[in-house]
């Protein structure tokens, strides 16, 4: 993971901030593509820093309902790895908009902020061909998925996708 990418400081509106109730991450399209804000204490950003990162994009078919989702793993502990899993609900068009920019985008970025949401830093993981071809497999098949079931459904489906985990 690269760190530093961005020189500006990037903004978190109120929206944003009321968002995170906890500690998280939440996925927010940008002018980077899909970029992920994570609201964690400081001193884990401090031992993130420089540490291999996954990140893997895969699509469920929870009775029906298409429900793609994002692991994003941190390997800063030797047991077990930071962990954020990310749900889109291809049904509501800005969530859909993030997805569909995992088809273009080069790098996935990451906005840091601590414990007070005060920005501490950036880091981006490159998003290689593969991935973005990927992406775009996912895409016709949650957009074929999404022809034959209904927009309601989401947030069952995503109770049963973390009871499933």
């Amino acid at each position: 993971m690269q760190d530093n990418v961005v020189r500006l400081t990037p903004r978190m509106d109120e929206n944003l901030q009321n968002v995170f109730t906890g500690y998280g991450c939440v996925p927010v399209l940008t002018n980077y593509g899909c970029t992920f804000y994570i609201h964690i204490d400081a001193e884990t950003i401090r031992d993130c820093r420089e540490r291999d990162c996954q990140v893997q994009l895969g699509l469920c078919n929870i009775e029906g309902f298409p429900l793609v989702h994002i692991l994003i793993k941190i390997y800063d502990r030797s047991t077990k790895p930071l962990q954020f899993d990310c749900l889109f609900n291809v049904f509501n068009e800005s969530e859909y908009k993030r997805v569909l920019a995992f088809k273009d985008q080069e790098e996935i970025v990451f906005y840091w902020y601590d414990e007070n949401l005060k920005y501490i830093r950036s880091s981006e993981v490159q998003w290689t061909e593969d991935n973005r071809r990927r992406a775009a497999e996912i895409v016709e098949a949650t957009h074929n998925m999404m022809e034959k079931s209904c927009s309601e459904g989401f947030e069952s489906a995503r109770k049963k996708f973390f009871e499933g985990v």
